[in-house]
């Protein structure tokens, strides 16, 4: 998408919804290890992750445009220099008229969302933002990362939760993931029970190959220094640990 056409415009309507709450990420590492030192699990209760699949190609477009509309102009923020009605199609435009060329011809964007489109992760993230207070429910810890859910339940009440959240919408299908040997991933964080107590510690993938970046990429110096990426790394692998060890 940079250098289109539609670059310049999505970048524009991006600015304008950004201020919206419910288009921004509100959880990170910090927040959730602020939130584990005060927390208790119960004897019958665990965490248990919740993941969307294939969430950017099964957004229901029009209806993430019109969410987003309804309350950017509800006299919450301070309103985009055009009507709604032109902000969903300038929305609509640089969201679902996308113009594509591969190998194979031309193609035309219909629905779904595309990896890069500038106000796809915020269209995302407020369409899902309806549907918290249902996956929520009586869970007394809960966090999302667009389309990752970290809540603590009942062991007794999974499956019927599962199959719940699986009829909020046609368009949403989620897998989940319970406690293996008392411990679950979410992010980066690794969070282990015993003996009723909790701990947090830095997590990687099994695939993750402990790359931060080469130092001889066409990449600006001070990116490659100490400074950036050494210490980087370890100010994220510090706040996502439960102790200095």
């Amino acid at each position: 998408m940079p250098g289109s056409v539609y670059y310049k415009m999505a970048l524009q309507v991006t600015e304008w919804l950004s201020v919206v709450d419910e288009c921004k990420i509100n959880v990170s590492t910090k927040c959730i290890s602020e939130t584990l030192k005060e927390f208790k699990l119960e004897s019958n209760e665990e965490f248990i992750s919740f993941d969307v699949s294939s969430l950017y190609t099964n957004v229901p477009v029009q209806e993430a445009i019109s969410d987003c509309s309804e309350l950017l102009y509800s006299g919450k923020y301070t309103k985009p220099p055009v009507d709604e009605d032109t902000f969903k199609q300038l929305l609509e435009i640089c969201s679902c008229n996308v113009l594509m060329l591969t190998n194979e011809g031309y193609y035309r964007q219909k629905d779904g969302l595309a990896m890069g489109n500038p106000p796809a992760p915020l269209l995302d993230n407020c369409w899902m933002s309806k549907f918290d207070k249902k996956i929520q429910g009586d869970a007394k810890m809960y966090f999302r990362y667009m389309d990752d859910i970290l809540r603590d339940i009942r062991r007794h009440d999974i499956k019927d939760k599962v199959l719940e959240i699986n009829e909020l919408h046609p368009s949403l299908k989620f897998t989940h993931e319970c406690e293996t040997n008392s411990s679950i991933a979410f992010l980066n964080m690794m969070m282990c029970r015993s003996e009723g107590e909790l701990t947090w510690t830095w997590h990687t993938k099994p695939t993750d190959t402990g790359l931060t970046i080469n130092y001889h990429a066409l990449a600006p110096q001070e990116y490659k220094i100490k400074r950036s990426a050494i210490c980087g790394l370890v100010h994220r692998i510090h706040r996502a640990c439960s102790t200095f060890s």
